[in-house]
């Protein structure tokens, strides 16, 4: 707790460094908000679970390489995919 070391800092650091804390909490659950939206929205996409059936793929890079490429069905093949 920033609070132990109210004896170090200023109080002028202590207000920031209690502000960049309050804002880290903030950007924490966004992040997990985030996080659960993209499970929510991998479960319910098929191309991302078929991607995800290839050993060592899991959701946030299937969910990347679907948002980044879109309809796989696009490509002949995966030379054209990856040119």
């Amino acid at each position: 707790n920033i609070d132990s070391y109210k004896e170090q800092l200023t109080a002028i650091s202590l207000e920031a460094f209690k502000q960049l804390y309050e804002q880290y909490k903030h950007i924490e659950k966004q992040i997990e908000y985030y996080d659960k939206k993209i499970i929510e929205l991998t479960k319910q996409n098929e191309q991302c679970q078929n991607i995800m059936k290839i050993s060592g793929i899991g959701v946030l890079t299937a969910s990347a390489i679907v948002a980044s490429i879109g309809d796989i069905k696009t490509f002949k093949n995966g030379r054209e995919l990856s040119a």
